[in-house]
């Protein structure tokens, strides 16, 4: 399988369901991930969805449960902090037939709230899938304020899935 972006920039495979009929590729500089998909494996690989955010670094990393059917993909969206600034952000999609539609979007505002003093989250890579896609695990980075320095610490946050809603 060879695809080249809009931009005519090789893109990279980022995960494949254990089945092998899903595959997903990635392009973070065109901020999109491709869907193929294939009846069986002895077929070709068909598109099947396109995914943008409209955000930078859409793709940069990804999760695909092992049935094929939910995509985390993980995107960095710019914050109030100053111009280089940025949070990292979770993108949960499911299939419906060939269907991809969002069904969660998890930021830090998302995130647990365990901090005994004020503090920060940002969401970021690794993620994971559980394999039927109802238990995302994703990693975060905590700043809590000190008084001449701020903490840094690090976490895992869990979201299940039940019916169609996320929890944490």
């Amino acid at each position: 399988l060879h695809v080249r972006s809009r931009r005519q920039r090789q893109m990279c495979i980022r995960d494949r369901s254990k089945d092998g009929l899903t595959l997903v590729i990635a392009d973070p500089g065109d901020s999109s991930a491709t869907i193929f998909f294939r009846n069986d494996t002895t077929q070709p690989w068909q598109q099947q969805a396109v995914l943008r955010s409209g955000k930078a670094n859409f793709g940069y990393n990804m999760a695909l449960s092992a049935d094929g059917n939910t995509l985390a993909v993980t995107s960095y969206e710019p914050t109030s902090s100053g111009p280089y600034a940025s949070s990292g952000v979770v993108y949960l999609y499911q299939r419906s037939g060939s269907t991809w539609t969002q069904q969660a979007y998890l930021d830090a505002n998302s995130a647990p709230q365990a901090c005994p003093r004020r503090c920060s989250a940002s969401l970021t890579n690794p993620l994971a899938l559980s394999a039927d896609g109802n238990l995302l695990a994703v990693s975060a980075n905590i700043t809590v304020p000190g008084d001449t320095h701020p903490s840094y610490a690090g976490a895992v946050f869990t979201y299940v899935r039940t019916l169609s809603l996320i929890h944490i």
